[in-house]
């Protein structure tokens, strides 16, 4: 005969137990919950920048780089987009024209992010509508930096234009900074703004606008995104490119040497 040891005997046991028990199932589960719309915490930030830091690039006026937009949720797309750029060693960065997320939550950015440093080349992130949805502008700013912003890499200087009316409280775009960049006559300029200028949120009010400015100072080359189909053409005397969606598994390779600008296609 023995006596049983009474189940309460070792109350902290049981405690431990399950506290680390709570503790694995809550790291295993993490990357799926989402625990408010408005969470604003982030752990990586000023990333823009210290991209931007990276860049090197061998001929002042020569550049190779691929420009994709819209990624959203399409994050399966998205990485085997990833591994085509890293396969091609003449890219010397990568630009994406916003849209990033589909909601503008934390978890979005972060799994847009975990996917992209492992690309082997800088990446500068502009903004898109759905980024500013949810609290989703504030996370921008803090991951990433200035919604408006502009870099110089040799002779090419690159102007990242915030345009996003609607979804950031109906805002007027800063057209004043915008014009104060594209006058900039130092360097051949480069415009990445994720609406087109004729699109429904600039028609009618902005349009206007936004046309007289790149008539006064026309870039290069204009880079678009939003409306998820490739599109060549000129607007107010600039050129301009808008990329497919990463959902149709497509991005471009623009390269620039001198006013040149030529592009690539890429189906993957």
């Amino acid at each position: 005969m023995y006596n049983k040891v009474p189940e309460n005997r070792y109350p902290f046991r049981h405690i431990l137990r399950r506290g680390i028990l709570m503790l694995i199932l809550f790291a295993a589960c993490s990357d799926m919950v989402e625990y408010s719309p408005f969470d604003t915490l982030v752990i990586e930030k000023d990333i823009n920048q210290r991209n931007i830091d990276k860049i090197e690039i061998s001929s002042v006026d020569t550049l190779s780089f691929a420009y994709l937009s819209d990624t959203h949720n399409f994050y399966d797309q998205l990485l085997k987009a990833i591994k085509y750029i890293n396969s091609d060693k003449t890219i010397q960065f990568v630009i994406v024209g916003g849209d990033i997320t589909n909601l503008g939550l934390v978890q979005e950015y972060e799994w847009y992010y975990n996917i992209m440093k492992k690309l082997h080349f800088p990446f500068i992130t502009g903004i898109g509508n759905h980024d500013y949805l949810s609290n989703g502008g504030r996370i921008y700013k803090k991951m990433f930096g200035a919604t408006n912003f502009s870099f110089v890499k040799g002779n090419y200087k690159f102007i990242f234009f915030d345009d996003v009316v609607w979804e950031n409280d109906n805002s007027s775009p800063n057209f004043e900074w915008l014009s104060s960049q594209l006058k900039d006559t130092l360097h051949k300029n480069i415009l990445v703004t994720h609406i087109p200028p004729w699109s429904d949120q600039l028609e009618n009010k902005y349009e206007p606008v936004f046309s007289q400015i790149l008539q006064s100072h026309p870039p290069i080359i204009s880079l678009f995104g939003h409306t998820h189909v490739f599109e060549q053409g000129t607007y107010a005397k600039s050129p301009y490119l808008i990329t497919g969606t990463i959902e149709d598994k497509t991005f471009l390779k623009v390269k620039i040497r001198g006013n040149k600008v030529s592009f690539e296609k890429i189906q993957y």
